[in-house]
């Protein structure tokens, strides 16, 4: 499996929801829309993940992926399928992503803090 597949199963798996693929872009700024298209085109020919529905855009619909339940099962606790490697990154594009409120932001940043002073 590439790295970039393995970037977008690891945002279905963070974000555990179906997201259409402008998501899966915003999640990770890093890559170029291209490269993610043709990583959930792989996935989606190799059966590890599935179109969930779809949500409407503007005038246009797209279709949401999820992660294929019969993938998710036989790979259960896999962590080679989903490395945390890369989790600084969707952490981030969680937080720059999500609308969090004052109150989540701090909750966060006293995690952190604490993390920090640990060490």
């Amino acid at each position: 499996m590439k790295n970039s597949e393995i970037k977008i199963l690891n945002v279905l798996k963070i974000y555990n929801r179906p997201m259409c693929a402008m998501e899966i872009v915003s999640a990770l700024p890093d890559m170029k829309e291209i490269t993610i298209r043709k990583g959930i085109q792989s996935l989606l020919k190799d059966d590890v993940i599935c179109v969930s529905g779809k949500v409407q855009n503007t005038k246009n619909y797209a279709r949401t992926f999820i992660i294929n339940p019969q993938y998710e099962q036989a790979h259960a606790g896999d962590d080679a399928a989903l490395p945390h490697t890369n989790i600084f990154h969707f952490a981030c594009a969680l937080v720059e992503n999500t609308s969090l409120s004052d109150e989540e932001l701090l909750v966060l940043q006293k995690i952190i803090d604490e993390r920090i002073q640990k060490k």
